[in-house]
């Protein structure tokens, strides 16, 4: 007798290699925001932003190190978010690209598509390897800062089937 927890499909019960995964995208964006979300708490970061904002913002984060420090603080935020977006876009580029679906997909207006949770595409082990490294210049410079999670996201790529 068939058993009633097995699957039809080979590829939902096997596990989604990370590197194939929507996981390697969704983690660097939850790594820059959570990076955002810390220099907006943290008043050191927050307020000379503030400063430079209410002082007009054009030209008024030369004369300051702590204004270029708030400034570069939040903009290396931003690219940890556009990093993971790219790896998104990468992987999965029907997300963003409409054009890609098959025919038969657009004439299906009644079935909603469900979004694919691994890649016919993979991230090239070498990301993960540039993750390390950054993590390790990080952290031997900053050893109470957040660099360990790209280490986290640099083995999880480099391991990956």
């Amino acid at each position: 007798m068939p058993s009633n927890t097995s699957s039809s499909h080979p590829s939902e019960s096997a596990p989604v290699p990370f590197r194939r995964s929507r996981w390697p995208g969704r983690l660097a964006i939850l790594i820059g925001a959570g990076h955002q979300l810390v220099g907006l708490a943290d008043k050191r970061t927050r307020q000379p932003l503030l400063d430079a904002i209410q002082d007009g913002y054009f030209d008024k984060f030369a004369p300051s190190f702590e204004r270029l420090h708030s400034f570069w603080f939040f903009i290396g935020g931003i690219n940890i978010i556009l990093l993971g977006k790219f790896m998104n876009w990468y992987l999965f580029p029907e997300d963003y690209d409409k054009t890609l679906l098959q025919p038969a997909q657009d004439q299906q207006k009644q079935v909603q598509r469900r979004p694919r949770v691994q890649s016919d595409r993979s991230l090239p082990r070498s990301l993960g390897y540039w993750m390390i490294g950054i993590c390790m210049v990080g952290i031997t410079s900053l050893p109470r800062s957040g660099f360990y999670l790209f280490g986290i996201e640099g083995l999880a790529l480099i391991l990956s089937k």
